[in-house]
C-alpha cells in the first residue's frame, strides 16, 4: 500500500514521519492507494510517495483507514519500476524524462499519439496507435496518411483524409 506526500512530507499542512504510526480521529481517516500508480491520480507525479502499512480500513472504496503506518520512502528507481499503466509512462516522460525507459510501456492509442505529437518518436508510436479516432487525430496532425488510413472507421473522416492525400500528388 501507498501513499503520495508533497516535498515536505506534509498533506494538508499535516507532518508525517518516516517509521511513525498515525491514527485518525475523523470519519474517513488517511488516505493510501493499493497500487503506487494511483497516487498519481490524487497527486502530481513530483510527490514523495511512501510504502504504508493501513489498518482499519474504512468507506466503500477501500482507500481510507483509520491508522496508518509510514513505512518507507520508494526512491525514483522504485517508482519508475511500478509504472506499468501507458498514462503514466506518457505522464512521467513527459514531466519528469526517462523517455527511454518509458517509451516502451506506452501501448494505448490515445497515449502513443499524444507521445509521437508532443514528446516525438512518431516512427516508434505509429504502430502502436491502431484505434480509428486516434489513427485519425495523427493522420491530421502527425502525417502518415497512407498508413493512417486503413484503421480509420469512420467515413467522414475517412474521406477527409483521402482528401488530403490526393492533394498531396
Amino acid at each position: 500500500m501507498y501513499k503520495a506526500f508533497n516535498s515536505d512530507l506534509k498533506i494538508s499542512g499535516y507532518q508525517f514521519e518516516i517509521g511513525k504510526t498515525y491514527e485518525s480521529e475523523g470519519e474517513f481517516g488517511h488516505e493510501f492507494c493499493m497500487d503506487m500508480q494511483d497516487c498519481f491520480r490524487r497527486h502530481d507525479l513530483t510527490s514523495r510517495i511512501c510504502e504504508v502499512k493501513a489498518e482499519y480500513i474504512v468507506g466503500k472504496d477501500k482507500s481510507n483507514c483509520k491508522k496508518i503506518t509510514i513505512i518507507r520512502e520508494l526512491d525514483k528507481q522504485e517508482m519508475i519500476d511500478r509504472i506499468t499503466e501507458s498514462e503514466y509512462a506518457y505522464l512521467w516522460a513527459r514531466d519528469i524524462g526517462d523517455e527511454e525507459v518509458m517509451v516502451d510501456r506506452v501501448t494505448d492509442s490515445y497515449y502513443a499519439y499524444v507521445w509521437a505529437r508532443f514528446i516525438g518518436n512518431p516512427e516508434v508510436m505509429i504502430d502502436r496507435v491502431t484505434e480509428s479516432k486516434w489513427a485519425y487525430h495523427w493522420a491530421r496532425e502527425i502525417g502518415n496518411q497512407e498508413v493512417m488510413i486503413d484503421r480509420i472507421t469512420d467515413e467522414s473522416q475517412r474521406e477527409e483524409i483521402e482528401k488530403i492525400i490526393r492533394e498531396k500528388v
